[in-house]
């Protein structure tokens, strides 16, 4: 929150909710994210693992470290975000088949 001028920064981690890190996605301990002047957004990349399980939709939260926040406020209730992880290969499509059949993908 606030203006973009100048650099800001702040550390970021995923937390488990539904989805388990280790699991389903890789998790990300305390990792900072810079924001050059003007910035207000930025994407950071989550690894997903591919399993050949039906998981449906799964859900991870990522959190913003307030505390550690430099040149800029994360908000009172801007610091948290779930994540939806959608299982493209929902039953009956051709990527589970072979566990289907009684096999082996």
């Amino acid at each position: 929150l606030g203006s973009a001028e100048g650099k800001a920064r702040c550390q970021w981690r995923t937390f488990d909710m539904s989805a388990r890190a280790g699991v389903h996605y890789k998790g990300v301990e305390e990792t900072w994210v810079d924001f050059e002047d003007g910035e207000t957004m930025k994407d950071v990349k989550l690894e997903v693992f591919n399993r050949y399980q039906v998981d449906g939709m799964m859900e991870l939260g990522v959190y913003i470290n307030e505390q550690t926040a430099e040149g800029a406020g994360v908000g009172k209730y801007l610091h948290t975000a779930s994540i939806k992880i959608i299982d493209m290969s929902m039953f009956p499509t051709n990527d589970l088949r072979p566990w289907v059949a009684g096999g082996k993908p």
